[in-house]
């Protein structure tokens, strides 16, 4: 439940935005401009990717330091 809780709020953010790739979506959107809408969609992706590589690989690096001998 906490989950869609906060991806609804995400949601949200995209669609009141003033500015940022949110905002370009939402405008892709009302001008039927399928590129721009995907483009950010793309961007949103990679960014995430990005943040999943960085944090699992401090994880690792957390666990690994934390080992028995600690």
């Amino acid at each position: 439940m906490r989950d869609q809780r906060l991806s609804g709020c995400h949601g949200a953010e995209l669609i009141v935005a003033s500015s940022g790739i949110g905002y370009l979506m939402v405008k892709g959107q009302s001008n039927i401009s399928t590129a721009i809408v995907m483009s950010g969609m793309i961007a949103i992706g990679i960014v995430g990717v990005i943040i999943d590589v960085a944090l699992r690989a401090l994880q690792a690096r957390i666990q690994r330091n934390s080992g028995p001998g600690s």
